[in-house]
Order: structure tokens, then sequence, then C-alpha cells
């Protein structure tokens, strides 16, 4: 987790909202990437219902909130926030993978150098406008 910044590492944690009596969301970080990449190398968030008396976590969605006890009304601002803040959370960590980044761009460099200059997007374009 070299790659993070003391700030982003310090809020790196799971978010919570009791949404009723019943239920709450949380947004929960998750830590991915192996050994090749390194491990914590990108963040991604998860948005879950966690429902008394329901063994696992749900979805967020409208149906899920209003079976919980949530008013309808509300049920669809819950959602609305959630996915906003999953996608706000998401850009703040985003994926870390350089050397990924660094195959990516070494693969696209010798593509052009491996095809023969027929098979080439530019050469087939120059014959039809010939």
């Amino acid at each position: 987790m070299g790659k993070w910044t003391l700030e982003q590492l310090t809020h790196l944690k799971d978010l919570e909202a009791q949404v009723s009596t019943l239920a709450k969301i949380n947004i929960i970080p998750i830590s991915k990437g192996g050994l090749d990449e390194g491990y914590g190398s990108s963040i991604t968030w998860d948005a879950r219902v966690y429902k008394r008396g329901v063994m696992g976590p749900l979805p967020v969605e409208e149906l899920v909130l209003i079976g919980a006890g949530v008013p309808e009304a509300e049920a669809a601002k819950w959602v609305a926030q959630t996915e906003k803040a999953v996608a706000t959370l998401n850009s703040l960590y985003p994926v870390l993978v350089p050397a990924i980044e660094e195959r990516v761009k070494a693969i696209q460099a010798a593509v052009p150098a491996a095809l023969p200059e027929a098979a080439l997007p530019e050469a087939a374009a120059a014959r039809v406008s010939d």
C-alpha cells in the first residue's frame, strides 16, 4: 500500500448509515491486488444493506430498503446518495497499477512493429484513397 497517501490511508474505513431500526447501509473499502501488482494496489468500494434477521448483505435498492422499514420517498434518496458516495470514493481511490500500465504501453508499442504493413489500419486507409 506504499502508493497511497497518508490522507487516503487515514480515511480508508467503512461508512455506515442507520436507515431504519432494522437496517443499515454500509459502504466498504475492498483492498485488491495480487502479487504481481502489489497487495492493496487498488481499492474498490461496495455498498451493502444489512438487515436485522437476514444473514449476509443485500443490494442497496429501493425495494430492499422499503422492505426494511424505510419510507418509500426516503428509500429513493438513500439509493441516490449511496450511488453518489460510491462514485466519489472510487474517484478518490483510483486503481493504482503502474505495472499493468507499463505492460500495456509496451504491448501497444510492439504491436505495430509485429504486424505486416498491410494489416495496419493506416495502410488500408492509404490503399482506399489511392
